[in-house]
């Protein structure tokens, strides 16, 4: 994908691409932004959201976009997504009762780290499923198998 296909598809020059983006790294940055912070809005909006919920929701969120995030993947275009990721989600974590985040636990950031990790890992093993893999179930399959090694999640 270069900058030449992007500027044709939107049907506006080269010229006026660069007068609103820096290359194509920075629309991408901008599109996985934009895509990540929807997710935490769509969370807010749906308030007293179970953690078991809000893992059904990011599944269901991505792979509802997942033939975007392939073409991204395809041209070596989605790597910033976990960072951005872990800006967002770790600024809103904090404020959500989650299994880990109590006093005696500690390094609730790090546990945080670790689950944004995850699930971006298990979303992009997911993204190429044939069968597609069904979110709900996808979700089910993976707090179950959480729950039964940690005792902490249900």
């Amino acid at each position: 994908m270069t900058v030449s296909e992007i500027a044709a598809k939107a049907e506006i020059s080269r010229k006026t691409f660069y007068r609103h983006f820096d290359g194509k790294t920075d629309v991408v940055r901008r599109y996985l932004e934009k895509l990540i912070v929807g997710l935490v809005d769509e969370d807010e909006r749906m308030d007293g959201m179970s953690f078991a919920q809000g893992i059904q929701h990011y599944f269901v969120y991505f792979l509802d976009r997942a033939p975007r995030l392939r073409l991204l993947r395809s041209n070596g275009l989605l790597d910033s997504a976990i960072s951005i990721q872990n800006e967002v989600f770790t600024r809103r974590f904090p404020q959500l009762n989650l299994p880990w985040h109590e006093p005696e636990l500690g390094e609730e950031r790090l546990a945080d780290l670790f689950v944004v990790g995850g699930l971006w890992n298990v979303l992009t093993d997911s993204l190429d499923a044939d069968p597609p893999v069904d979110p709900t179930r996808l979700s089910a399959t993976l707090m179950s198998q959480v729950a039964k090694r940690t005792g902490k999640l249900s």
